[in-house]
């Protein structure tokens, strides 16, 4: 079988998709990106920018090869075989390389808008034998669960998975990866079978080491050099990893360094706040330590729970890291794959004096 894209029903091979006369962005998206692949050019993606102002990482595309390689080899994916779900934008990497995964593959890829709702969209029984998600495109999993069932494999990235949908999934048959990469490393370098894996695990041929300050450093096929990511992490054994947080993001109040993707992480896990109260950690202004810890939500009940939740941290010796006053938002600053824009956050914090 030759690669063959699908789109609204209707199947094309590579030649008739790019001659193709479509009006969907999403489309004209993945048209543009194939022939770039086609004529061998370079291409351009943008980082999420939740740290920042986006920025542009330009690759060839023996390095899409590379990693969409690394991904094929690492789930065993078999060529001519597959049928792959695209339903993320291929404006960003997480999207584009299922193309590049397709193409490497020499399958069929079927394209979808992509959408919070996209389980909703799928046929009951669509053969669709491996895919790729954000987390809040899965908030419907229970109601669609025989539908996500039948992908064999998938891929879960773009942001955390909260306690509620880790539960969904132990339940299912098919297999469900966590991924930790980035913009820079083309997709993910490691991977963490949810329900089954304790850890991220790196990828052949991607390795991991931890520096003297624990940031996560990446040595892929893609350069020569070494990546020093701002993320930190913690080795659970000799092979597998956590993530606990970004440098970006740290809390430094009186010296103490905290995290709040980890203080949030063990939270979650331990369901003192009820199932339909999101929150966050995040940090305001203090004159004497610098920096606190405060909790946030758009939901003013949340601040009723504040107390249990020092309680808790204090019990488990982590009482550095208690929210010393709850702040309520009106809206959670989100990217379009739904990830927490946290230095965003901080600042509204910060200007708005709350």
């Amino acid at each position: 079988m030759a690669f063959s894209i699908v789109v609204n029903g209707q199947e094309f091979s590579l030649e008739d998709f790019l001659t193709g006369s479509f009006e969907a962005s999403y489309i004209l998206r993945a048209q543009v990106f194939l022939r770039n692949w086609k004529y061998n050019e370079n291409f351009c993606f943008s980082s999420s920018g939740t740290t920042g102002l986006p920025k542009q990482i330009y690759f060839t595309k023996q390095q899409l090869i590379k990693s969409a390689q690394s991904t094929i080899d690492a789930l065993q994916l078999n060529p001519h075989n597959e049928h792959i779900l695209a339903c993320l934008d291929v404006k960003f990497v997480g999207g584009a390389m299922m193309l590049a995964r397709a193409l490497v593959l020499e399958c069929k890829i079927s394209l979808f808008e992509p959408s919070s709702e996209i389980l909703s969209f799928l046929p009951e029984n669509h053969g669709y034998t491996f895919a790729s998600f954000v987390p809040i495109q899965l908030q419907n999993l229970n109601t669609f669960r025989l539908v996500f069932e039948q992908i064999d494999k998938v891929l879960l990235g773009g942001a955390n998975v909260s306690v509620l949908l880790k539960q969904a999934i132990y339940k299912l048959h098919n297999k469900v990866y966590h991924t930790y990469g980035m913009t820079e490393t083309l997709s993910h370098v490691a991977l963490m079978q949810l329900g089954v894996d304790k850890g991220y695990l790196a990828i052949a041929p991607n390795t991991i080491r931890l520096n003297e300050n624990n940031q996560i450093c990446i040595k892929t096929a893609l350069y020569e050099q070494e990546i020093i990511s701002n993320d930190v992490g913690r080795w659970l054994d000799d092979t597998h990893f956590e993530w606990l947080g970004r440098t970006d993001f740290m809390i430094n109040s009186g010296g103490v360094k905290i995290h709040p993707e980890a203080i949030e992480s063990l939270l979650l896990n331990e369901r003192l706040l009820p199932a339909d109260i999101t929150f966050y950690i995040a940090k305001a202004p203090h004159p004497i330590w610098q920096e606190q810890v405060v909790m946030v939500s758009t939901d003013a009940n949340a601040a009723q729970y504040l107390q249990q939740i020092n309680n808790f941290l204090q019990t488990i010796g982590q009482a550095y890291a208690k929210p010393r006053r709850f702040v309520h938002v009106k809206t959670i600053p989100t990217n379009e794959n739904g990830k927490i824009m946290r230095l965003t956050l901080n600042e509204i914090i910060e200007n708005e004096r709350l």
